[in-house]
């Protein structure tokens, strides 16, 4: 998003919250402190288009009477353009995988015809070998599985709300 475009999702949000943007005591300039909030605003969402911004800030003012933080609306675009696989998916594929007889001892071809969360969680539990060779209903590889799958979509889901040059720089602010 631009700065002029910026100002436009700002202006809604004022509208919205006719004190959302409102300097504090101790600094009584509202110019700077408005120029302060677009400039950070402009480089949290600089990525975003603003279109998908608008979007979810709308989404933010319908369900809630309290103006919405960076986070609010980065949580809110995430879910609004993150993929949502579930863990329980991951692990049907994993089972069509199973069942599509690629051999235990050739697990490149398994990984090539699956997803990066389904190839995560098979290496997380020993690899294809350990999949493809356990027993049908295992309750330990199949729960060991769902846990790996678990945390592989949270970890996208995290990275998915960092804005951009966050998820560049691996999460640093630059000072």
């Amino acid at each position: 998003m631009t700065r002029s475009e910026t100002i436009a999702v700002i202006e809604l949000l004022r509208r919205a919250y006719p004190r959302f943007i409102e300097p504090s005591p101790w600094e009584p300039d509202a110019k700077r402190v408005m120029s302060g909030v677009v400039d950070l605003w402009s480089d949290m969402f600089s990525t975003d288009t603003p279109q998908l911004v608008a979007a979810a800030v709308r989404k933010h003012i319908s369900a809630s009477k309290f103006p919405p933080t960076i986070a609010d609306i980065r949580a809110l675009l995430t879910d609004m353009t993150a993929p949502s696989v579930s863990p329980g998916e991951i692990w049907q594929e994993a089972h069509r995988l199973l069942n599509s007889g690629i051999p235990a001892d050739q697990p490149e071809a398994a990984y090539s015809r699956t997803s990066p969360a389904c190839k995560a969680a098979t290496l997380s539990i020993g690899g294809w070998y350990a999949l493809s060779m356990s027993e049908e209903g295992d309750p330990h590889i199949g729960r060991s599985f769902l846990q790996a799958a678990t945390a592989y979509t949270a970890r996208e889901r995290d990275s998915a709300a960092l804005p951009a040059q966050a998820a560049l720089a691996g999460g640093v602010a630059d000072g």
